[in-house]
């Protein structure tokens, strides 16, 4: 049966449940790692994204003098790893086109690799406070 026909017959609550250990992933035969790469193609096709929950987790600040305040607790976000693997696989791809088609500007220093805004923020001051100089 086609892949298509297969997902006839998966609700997209399974897939939403389809949360796999990242040890159980390394272990996945050939046809398996063929059947994700389907279902991912799939997904950017079809715009549809099933792994949407994700479980919150409160983890107690450590040096709190009490912990019935909101405040005293740090919250995590726990999402399906299958899912950041499609994430990863999506920004890739988004980098990759951005850079080949020439979309990002030189000027820009957040988000990319070797830069980040503390060097735009350096420039900033450094251009502001050569413009005050010249007045």
């Amino acid at each position: 049966m086609h892949f298509l026909g297969y997902l006839g017959y998966l609700s997209w609550t399974l897939l939403i449940c389809l949360s796999f250990h990242p040890k159980m992933l390394k272990c996945l035969s050939t046809g398996s790692c063929k059947f994700l790469v389907l279902l991912f193609n799939h997904c950017f096709k079809s715009g549809i994204w099933p792994w949407t929950t994700s479980n919150i987790t409160f983890i107690k600040k450590s040096g709190k003098k009490s912990y019935l305040h909101p405040g005293s607790y740090r919250p995590i976000t726990i999402s399906p790893y299958i899912g950041k693997i499609l994430e990863r696989i999506l920004e890739s791809r988004i980098k990759t086109h951005c850079k080949l088609n020439e979309i990002i500007d030189d000027a820009q220093e957040g988000f990319l690799p070797g830069k980040n805004t503390s060097r735009y923020l350096f420039k900033m001051m450094s251009s502001l406070h050569e413009a005050k100089r010249r007045r």
